[in-house]
């Protein structure tokens, strides 16, 4: 009976073994699976969130020599050249398919001359021709504004600092007033003019103000939008300079901007700084920094500043050295940020090859590089070494002191 006892332990030892190394090999397939349905989960809800969504990849995974880890980077680009090849096969193929296309869209009938623009749509080979988003979108607080007012404040900003001027005069296009002494040399207002040389003689007389600079500029307060007929327009006065001289900030204009009940028209919280050690603000306590490797797989252009104040010190077009300008006038810009109200052109850097971006520019023959630049080094004798060489040009610092939290505003 002794020997019975003592021996049936050692008899069913194995078995434990057995069902401890069932569990030792279901356990990585069961956190695998439940971290992916984590990651299902928070990808369906993670658009709620005021944060981009992002990939991450788990301590769990990097551990595991037998996981295979996707990058998201080909995804991304196989689904955007998806995109890009379906919106391509939806243009309109003829100028009255293009009409009832526009009316879909925007609710309203093509503008005047829009035939002869399919025309040198086509001959140019113009391959987004129902795309008018962007524009459709800019133009839209002017269509309250006659034509003669239109007209007047375009002549109006064009004496404002760092606004230069381009004009159509009797079918040819001209610079009215551009600054080539400043940093920029008008290159802005020249490029346009370039553009608009290829139709010139089709365009009435006309003005055009081009923002000299690459930030946007018009920033008009709430309350002048909201109440357009109880505000004088023209409050740009005393604007002599381009920069802000210590007197005013991007981040100050802009939160005028945001309706009177969003956090930003609240004085400290449109302030603070969310990555400051223990700060004590009214959204919680920032989060820590994390050690997982996280990948943006989109960027929200629509975020909003306006309820999430503390985010704009991240981000370097709020410390821009260049003034705003709190009236709506119809100002032409290379790029502009959420809550501007510029009216966008097409970049002149986008125009040509230019020997600062340019990979194998040829000074004497710029309109076909070199297959290898002359500053190329061979590969053998390449270094395993990454580092960034170049100015950090197009910053901003003003208000000074946080140039070390922001991205570049490019």
């Amino acid at each position: 009976m002794r020997s019975n006892k003592t021996d049936a332990p050692a008899k069913r030892w194995p078995a434990w073994l057995f069902i401890a190394g069932i569990i030792l090999f279901f356990m990585p397939a069961g956190l695998f699976a439940g971290r992916k349905h984590v990651n299902h989960i928070s990808q369906r809800f993670s658009t709620e969130s005021w944060f981009s969504t992002f990939t991450q990849r788990s301590s769990f995974l990097k551990n595991d020599p037998f996981s295979t880890i996707e990058h998201p980077i080909p995804k991304l680009m196989a689904d955007a050249q998806e995109n890009f090849k379906n919106k391509l096969a939806r243009q309109s193929k003829t100028l009255e398919d293009a009409v009832v296309e526009y009316r879909r869209r925007y609710r309203r009938e093509p503008p005047k001359g829009f035939g002869e623009w399919w025309q040198f749509a086509q001959e140019h080979d113009v391959k987004l021709v129902d795309e008018f988003d962007a524009i459709h979108e800019d133009l839209a607080p002017f269509w309250n504004m006659s034509a003669a007012e239109f007209r007047n404040r375009a002549l109006e900003v064009g004496q404002l600092p760092s606004i230069d001027l381009v004009r159509v005069i009797d079918g040819r296009v001209e610079s009215a007033s551009v600054d080539t002494s400043s940093g920029e040399h008008g290159k802005r207002a020249f490029g346009f003019m370039s553009l608009l040389k290829k139709f010139e003689h089709t365009l009435p007389n006309m003005y055009f103000p081009v923002n000299a600079k690459a930030e946007g500029r018009i920033l008009v307060p709430w309350e002048h939008r909201a109440f357009p007929n109880m505000t004088v327009h023209n409050s740009s006065g005393g604007m002599t300079t381009p920069d802000w001289k210590g007197k005013g900030s991007v981040w100050e204009s802009y939160r005028r901007s945001c309706p009177p009940y969003t956090e930003a028209r609240r004085l400290y919280s449109s302030y603070r700084n969310p990555n400051a050690d223990n700060p004590r603000v009214f959204l919680g306590p920032a989060q820590a920094p994390q050690n997982e490797l996280t990948f943006v797989t989109n960027v929200e252009d629509s975020f909003d500043y306006c309820s999430h104040p503390g985010a704009h010190v991240s981000q370097g077009h709020f410390f821009s050295d260049w003034r705003t300008i709190p009236v709506l006038y119809p100002v032409l810009s290379p790029a502009k940020a959420v809550g501007f109200l510029d009216i966008r052109i097409p970049s002149n850097y986008y125009l040509g090859m230019k020997k600062t971006y340019t990979y194998g520019f040829d000074a004497e023959n710029e309109g076909h590089p070199k297959d290898v630049d002359d500053m190329e080094v061979p590969w053998e004798e390449k270094k395993d070494v990454i580092f960034w060489r170049g100015a950090s040009t197009g910053g901003g610092s003003t208000p000074p002191g946080f140039a070390a939290n922001y991205h570049r505003h490019r």
